[in-house]
C-alpha cells in the first residue's frame, strides 16, 4: 500500500505476541494485495478497469472498503474521496518525471 506499519502487541508471552504480529502481518499483506493500486493486477485496479465494461464481482473485503469509503464521504461532504485515485496517479507520473 505504499506505507509503513508498525504494530505493538501486549501479551501474556512472546510466543503469543509472535503469533498475533504474523497473523497481523499476513491479514496486512493480504489486503495489499487486493486494494493497492502499484499492482496493475491487484482486485482494486481490475475493478477500476473492467467496470465500465461489465459487472465485476469483487470480494467481500473490498466490498467492505468500498462501502466504508462511501460512509465516510457522505459524513466528510466529499472532503473525502475514494475516486482520487486517476489524481493520484497523475501526481506520481509528475513525480517521476520531474
Amino acid at each position: 500500500m505504499g506505507t509503513r506499519v508498525q504494530i505493538i502487541l501486549y501479551a501474556d508471552s512472546e510466543e503469543l505476541a509472535r503469533q498475533a504480529a504474523t497473523a497481523a502481518f499476513e491479514r496486512i499483506q493480504n489486503l495489499d494485495e487486493i486494494l493497492t493500486d502499484y499492482n496493475p493486477e491487484s482486485e482494486l485496479m481490475r475493478l477500476c478497469r473492467e467496470a465500465s465494461r461489465r459487472p465485476v464481482p469483487v470480494s467481500g473485503d473490498l466490498l467492505s472498503v468500498l462501502d466504508r469509503s462511501l460512509g465516510v464521504s457522505r459524513i466528510t461532504d466529499g472532503a473525502f474521496d475514494v475516486t482520487v485515485g486517476p489524481l493520484v496517479a497523475l501526481w506520481r507520473e509528475a513525480r517521476r518525471t520531474k
